[in-house]
């Protein structure tokens, strides 16, 4: 992961997450939206945008940027430019949202999903590393990272219980599915 330094953009030059406008309703945005007049116009954290690709993709910050649309700013936003793969953009968009979402069950789970596939990944990077360093294939590779450790790494990094995030985990899973069937 590469950071850029702060950069101020239009909020036309991003992509915006498909529920963008339906932010632009919601109580807590208003809310976020009159703070920043104690903020200087702006927010303190400020909103991150994937600049791999034009245009810029936002992966955390909506509620935010949301907010300074309501305030007539949407012309100059200062957003933290990032260089990343695909696997980091997952963990830039779920870890905020694991942490205050009203949909904290499907961020959960796209946070274990994430931390399951970079495991994977550490694994064959670690076992491609061994088999060049000796040569054959006789030796014992690493293990695998369990979806219980997986459960309790997103638990201590979300301040929760492992077994909140399975059940969490269960219930995204659960919805996915309910809204595939229609149901």
């Amino acid at each position: 992961m590469k950071w850029g330094e702060p950069r101020f953009v239009r909020l036309s030059q991003l992509k915006l997450p498909p529920d963008f406008e339906a932010r632009l309703k919601m109580a807590h945005v208003r809310a976020l939206a009159e703070t920043f007049e104690d903020t200087g116009g702006s927010p303190i954290d400020l909103p991150v945008v994937r600049m791999d690709f034009k245009p810029w993709e936002l992966l955390s910050g909506g509620d935010r940027c949301a907010a300074l649309v309501l305030v007539g700013r949407a012309d100059r936003i200062l957003v933290r430019p990032v260089e990343c793969t695909n696997l980091e953009a997952r963990f830039l968009r779920a870890i905020p949202n694991a942490h205050r979402r009203q949909d904290r069950d499907q961020w959960l789970a796209e946070l274990v999903g994430a931390k399951s596939e970079q495991a994977e990944e550490r694994r064959l990077v670690a076992e491609e590393k061994q088999r060049a360093k000796s040569g054959s294939n006789s030796l014992l590779l690493p293990t695998r990272q369990t979806k219980a450790e997986i459960h309790a790494e997103v638990a201590r990094e979300t301040g929760t219980t492992p077994a909140a995030v399975k059940q969490a985990e269960h219930r995204a899973r659960q919805h996915a599915r309910t809204r595939v069937l229609g149901w």
